[in-house]
């Protein structure tokens, strides 16, 4: 199954946070899957920025959303997962992106970083 997807983080505060981050899986068949997490700072977005260009092989994320919320990407060879679970609802979902092709929006983490001005 062919699948994509978009992770988006909004409302930045000014200073170290975003208002909300949220995962969208497309694909198949199947509806669009959005995860939404909650509040999050920077950090997450300059981790998965590295996992995405492969600088990193794991990048994970937990939450209290209103129930403890996570997800962990991994690669796996030229593969990668995505493992989301939501503790409350006992969702746990996987995802398999088959030697996906990434394209990663760098302006604001550049900007954030002082190399954009």
């Amino acid at each position: 199954m062919d699948c994509e997807a978009l992770l988006t983080w909004s409302g930045f505060d000014g200073d170290d946070g975003f208002e909300a981050f949220s995962i969208e899986v497309r694909g198949g068949t199947d509806e669009p899957k959005r995860f939404d997490f909650g509040g999050c700072v920077v950090w997450s977005l300059r981790r998965t920025t590295r996992l995405l260009a492969r600088d990193e092989l794991r990048a994970s994320g937990g939450f209290k959303y209103p129930d403890v919320r996570t997800y962990e990407w991994e690669w796996i060879g030229s593969d990668l997962k995505l493992v989301v679970t939501y503790e409350g609802t006992r969702l746990h979902e996987e995802f398999l992106f088959q030697e996906p092709q990434i394209a990663v929006d760098r302006l604001f983490i550049d900007t954030y970083d002082g190399r954009l001005s």
